[in-house]
This record gives C-alpha cells, structure tokens and sequence, in this order.
C-alpha cells in the first residue's frame, strides 16, 4: 500500500494550486515503453482525473503529455513548456524507481522551458519557465476563444462561475480537462454543447449573442442516479417513522 507521502501533492505545489491560474503537478517516472504520467491537483488525484483515465487506458491527454515530453527531452523545444501549460501545468515530479529515471532526470533537466527546483529523497522537481511563454499562454485551468484570440476565465479548483458578455460570434470554452460526460455547463439557465477539442480537452461551445451567469461543473455519470435514490429513502424512512392511528376494535 502506497504511503501519504507517495499520494500528495508537495505543499509548494498545493500551495501555487490556490492561485489564480489553478495550476496542477505531473508525475512522472519512466517505463520499458516510455515516460508514464499523472496529472495531480489538490492532496493528490481527484475524481476527474482518476475514473475517467481508467476507463479509457492510455487515452489521448496522457498520450499528448508523454509525447510531449519525449520531444521536449530529445530536442529542447519550448514545446514541451506550452504542452503543459495547455494541460494547467506549472510543476513536473520525478518519482526515482531506478536507472531509466536516472537517464529521464538527465533529460528534464536538459530540456529548454523546464528549470529544476528541488531535490529530496527519491523526488525531483521542475518548473515551468512562465518566461518562454506569453501572457496567453500560461497554465490556466479554462480559458474562451473567438477569431481574436484566448481569454482567461476564473476558475476553482473544479467548478466554474462568472459572467459572460455576449459576443457576436460564436465562442469556444475550453477546460484543461480530460473530455468525459461528467462535465457540464450552463449559461443563464441554458445547458452548452459539449465539445472535444486538441483530441482531449473538455469544451462548449457558446452561441453567438448569448450572456448571463456560467456555470462549469464535474458530475460522474451516476451521479444523478445516486442523488434519486438517496432521496427515494429518504421519503420511505419518513414515511417509515410517521405514526400511523389504529382503529379501536371494541
């Protein structure tokens, strides 16, 4: 069984997460077929991250980050600091386990747009060079785009809600988040189509002319299910605990 120590997110890194750009931690350690990684956010993993992953092994947004980081690692292209920032990723962690991290470490800290920040024990860390990359392109956990460019847009840890001005084109949502139908988004009132876009990352897709209150949130697909039959209980134990009279038999 895996010790807290192993599980958590290093209180530096949990801190940045509080930030304004939400920022999360890859993991990573190398493997017989290359570099394996896990995105971290919060204490450790969270729902987002862990039951959809499982459900579809080796899907796109792991295979666009470890590609990232093989090209990255190769030929020192700043690529590999705007392929994390794409994924609101400011922070990389390497787990030693043996010889092939060894040579992944010497890598990491050859790679332009990575700057290696601590050292203890078993665990390295780097930090993305924010300086390679331009205002629009930091790590950021959702942003809106339209013909003119990318937007920031505030976010929590996990939800989403601000206000939108209306546009006269149509604009893109995108989250730096796997796609999975747990995420849903609102405008007004109003529910958004859902979109994949880069092959992986979570988005919406808002109509022209529309403004109000968004509203961004993860749900698992049975969550719905689990709420209907909480509250299906709920009323049969009321019902269960409400005193019945008996008629007097004389």
């Amino acid at each position: 069984e895996a010790s807290v120590r192993h599980t958590r997110v290093p209180p530096a890194a949990e801190l940045r997460q509080r930030a304004t750009a939400k920022s999360r931690l890859l993991v990573v350690h190398a493997t017989d077929d290359g570099i394996a990684v896990d995105i971290w956010r919060g204490m450790g993993r969270s729902l987002t991250d862990v039951s959809d992953a499982q459900a579809a092994p080796g899907e796109a947004a792991s295979q666009d980050l470890a590609n990232a980081l093989a090209r990255g690692t190769r030929a020192g292209s700043t690529s590999i600091a705007q392929t994390l920032a794409n994924h609101a990723i400011d922070e990389v962690v390497l787990r030693s386990q043996g010889p092939a991290d060894d040579d992944l470490a010497m890598a990491l800290d050859a790679a332009s747009g990575l700057t290696r920040v601590s050292h203890q024990g078993s665990e390295i860390a780097w930090r993305v060079d924010r300086e390679v990359l331009t205002p629009g392109q930091q790590p950021r956990r959702a942003w809106i785009a339209d013909s003119r460019g990318a937007t920031p847009l505030d976010s929590g840890a996990s939800r989403i809600s601000t206000t939108l001005a209306a546009s006269s084109s149509e604009r893109e949502i995108t989250l730096a988040e796997r796609a999975a139908r747990g995420w849903h988004a609102s405008l007004d009132g109003e529910s958004l189509a859902a979109t994949t876009t880069s092959g992986w990352a979570q988005g919406f897709t808002v109509p022209a002319g529309l403004s109000g209150h968004l509203s961004i949130s993860y749900g698992p697909a049975w969550w719905p299910w689990w709420r209907a039959m909480t509250l299906v209980s709920f009323v049969l134990a009321a019902i269960a605990a409400f005193p019945t009279r008996r008629r007097r038999v004389l």
